[in-house]
């Protein structure tokens, strides 16, 4: 396929995606607030997260993290948005981008760019009472691209 071709192929899907949401009332909206402990994920080992749906599709949230090694150490904070395409009341599709920033360069981690890099993730998210995320993230600096870096959070919402 050529570069066009494809290129028009993922902004249909994109669409068509978009627009299947589903407006029925979900728990994102009778329960907008989320509290979580995610593993892996877009700070590494672990971070606390808070986010809140503002819409049935559409969230913001942040979290922070500290990482300690044996040279340097340093705070982690993130800020993201969360897109959900189509899903059930409960379980959704989960569309992930953020930003995180560093209090320090990590020199021994090369793709943290200068403080900092972005996040983008692909998973499902269910959420009742209880809440779980599996994600798959593509981490980008200006240093380098990885991809893909697994996480999941639990908390409750």
């Amino acid at each position: 396929m050529r570069p066009r071709k494809i290129m028009r192929t993922c902004v249909a899907l994109v669409l068509i995606l978009l627009s299947s949401v589903a407006h029925a009332s979900s728990t994102r909206t009778e329960k907008p607030n989320a509290f979580s402990i995610s593993f892996l994920d877009t700070l590494f080992f672990y971070s606390v997260n808070y986010d809140r749906n503002l819409t049935d599709w559409f969230g913001i949230g942040g979290g922070a993290a500290y990482v300690g090694t044996s040279n340097n150490g340093g705070a982690l904070m993130q800020l993201y948005a969360n897109f959900y395409p189509v899903g059930t009341e409960t379980t959704s599709m989960l569309l992930s981008v953020g930003g995180v920033v560093s209090s320090q360069e990590f020199t021994n981690v090369s793709f943290t760019g200068d403080h900092g890099y972005g996040t983008l993730g692909v998973g499902i998210e269910y959420r009742k009472n209880f809440l779980f995320r599996g994600k798959l993230n593509m981490i980008y600096s200006n240093k380098d691209f990885f991809a893909p870096w697994p996480g999941f959070s639990v908390g409750f919402a």
